[in-house]
C-alpha cells in the first residue's frame, strides 16, 4: 500500500536508507520478473488450449476493481483535468506493451530474446535528442548503435545471414513484435513521468482497465485468436486457479511498473527494467522450456545489453546555464507586473512531446518544466511603494 500510494511512509527502519529512485530500480527488477512470469503463463495455457485472452479480462478488470476500491479507502485524489490524458495513455502503452511481447512469445520468439530485441527504444530516445534537441551524435551513439544492430542480427540469424529459416524456427514477425513491443516500453516510462504526482492507483487502474476491456473484446474479432470457454466450465476449480494468478502477476506487474518509472527517469527505468526482463527471460526459457541457449544468441544479448549501457552513459549532462537564465528571466517578469496569474499549463501540454522524451533519455537530470509554465507570483511591493503613514505628534490644535 505505502508503494501504491505513491508517498512510501519512510520509517526508522531498513527501508528509510533507500532513496525513492533506488526504491524505483528495485520495482523494475520485480516487474521483469512477474513480467515475464506473465508471459511464460500466458504461452502455456495457450499450449494447454486454455481461452487466455478472456481469462487475462476477468483477472484485469478484477485488477482494476481492488485499484479503484484501495484509491477509496486511501481518499487518493483524482487526477488533475491536465493529466487525464496521459493517465489514459499510460494504459494503452501498458496494453500494447503486454500484448506485443505475448505475441512475439505466442508466435516462436523465446522470452530472453523478446526481451533482448525490445531493447531497441535506447537507440530511438538518442535519435530523437538529435531531431529534437539538436543535440549531438556522440562516437558512443555510434559505439550503442552498432552494438545493438548486431546484437539483433545474432539474435534473429537472418536466413541471407546464417541461412536456413528465419531465426531457427520463429518467424520475421516475432522479432517485429518485440521491437514494436519495446517501443510501447519506452511510452509507459514517458507516459508515467508526465503524469506528475498522480498516484501510481490511478496508473495500475488506467492499465488494467484498458487490458481487461481490450482482452475481452479482441478474441470476438478476426484481430486475436483466443479458445473456447468449455475448459472454464469443466474445471472451474482449475479455472479460479490460473485466473488467481494471473491477477497476482498482473497486479505485481501493473503496480511496479507504474510506480518505479514514475520514481526514475525514463532512460534509468528502461535500462534497469530492459535488463531485469533478459535475465529473467533467458532463465525461464532454460528452467521452464528447457531450450538451450546458443552461443550466438547469448552474444547478441550480451550486445544488446552492452548497447543500451553504454546509451546510459552517454547521457549528456542538463545545461544549467540556460535554465539559470530563464529564471533569471522569469524573476525579472516579476517585476513588471502586480497580478498574479495562473499557472500556464496549456503551455507546458504543448511542449514538444519528441523534445521532452529526448530530455527524459538523453539528459542525466529528470526533466522540468519550463520556466514559463510556472506560476508568476505577485510582485512584492518594494520600499518606495509602501504607503507611509503619517504619525501626529502632540495635540491637535
Amino acid at each position: 500500500l505505502q508503494i501504491s500510494s505513491g508517498r512510501p511512509a519512510y520509517t526508522k527502519s531498513a527501508m528509510a536508507l533507500i532513496s525513492l529512485g533506488t526504491a524505483g530500480m528495485l520495482l523494475m527488477i520485480v516487474q521483469g520478473l512477474t513480467f515475464t512470469g506473465n508471459l511464460v503463463l500466458g504461452k502455456m495455457l495457450k499450449n494447454m488450449q486454455w481461452p487466455f485472452w478472456r481469462m487475462s479480462a476477468i483477472a484485469g478488470f478484477l485488477t482494476a476493481l481492488c485499484m479503484l476500491v484501495l484509491c477509496y479507502l486511501r481518499h487518493t485524489p483524482f487526477p488533475a483535468a491536465r493529466m487525464r490524458k496521459w493517465v489514459l495513455l499510460r494504459g494503452i502503452f501498458g496494453l500494447l506493451n503486454f500484448l506485443l511481447l505475448l505475441l512475439a512469445v505466442l508466435v516462436g520468439g523465446s522470452p530472453g530474446d523478446v526481451a533482448s530485441l525490445a531493447s531497441v527504444n535506447t537507440i530511438l530516445a538518442a535519435l530523437l535528442g538529435f531531431v529534437f534537441l539538436g543535440e549531438q551524435l556522440l562516437f558512443l551513439h555510434g559505439i550503442a548503435l552498432c552494438a545493438c544492430v548486431c546484437g539483433a542480427v545474432l539474435i534473429s540469424k537472418p536466413s541471407f545471414l546464417f541461412g536456413g529459416a528465419d531465426g531457427a524456427g520463429s518467424g520475421w514477425h516475432a522479432y517485429v513484435f518485440a521491437v514494436a513491443g519495446g517501443t510501447a516500453q519506452a511510452g509507459i516510462a514517458i507516459c508515467s513521468r508526465k503524469s506528475g504526482d498522480t498516484s501510481p492507483l490511478w496508473l495500475s487502474f488506467s492499465t488494467s482497465l484498458v487490458s481487461a476491456a481490450a482482452f475481452g473484446v479482441l478474441p470476438y474479432t478476426a484481430l486475436l485468436e483466443d479458445f473456447t470457454l468449455h475448459p472454464l466450465v469443466e474445471t472451474p476449480h482449475l479455472a479460479a486457479a490460473w485466473i488467481a494468478l494471473i491477477f497476482v502477476l498482473a497486479v505485481c506487474t501493473i503496480g511496479a511498473v507504474s510506480a518505479g518509472s514514475q520514481w526514475c527517469p525514463a532512460a534509468v527505468s528502461t535500462t534497469v527494467g530492459t535488463a531485469a526482463r533478459m535475465v529473467w527471460g533467458y532463465l525461464a526459457q532454460v528452467v521452464i522450456f528447457g531450450s538451450p541457449l546458443e552461443s550466438l544468441t547469448m552474444l547478441g544479448a550480451a550486445l544488446m545489453l552492452s548497447g543500451v549501457l553504454v546509451m546510459a552513459c552517454a547521457r549528456t549532462p542538463a545545461a544549467a546555464a540556460p535554465r539559470a537564465q530563464a529564471a533569471a528571466d522569469a524573476a525579472g517578469s516579476e517585476e513588471l507586473t502586480d497580478l498574479a496569474a495562473e499557472p500556464s499549463w496549456e503551455e507546458d501540454e504543448t511542449e514538444s512531446l519528441g523534445s521532452y522524451i529526448a530530455t527524459e533519455f538523453s539528459a542525466r537530470m529528470p526533466h522540468e518544466p519550463s520556466p514559463s509554465s510556472a506560476p508568476v507570483r505577485q510582485r512584492k511591493a518594494s520600499a518606495v511603494d509602501r504607503e507611509v503613514t503619517a504619525q501626529r505628534i502632540g495635540a491637535a490644535a
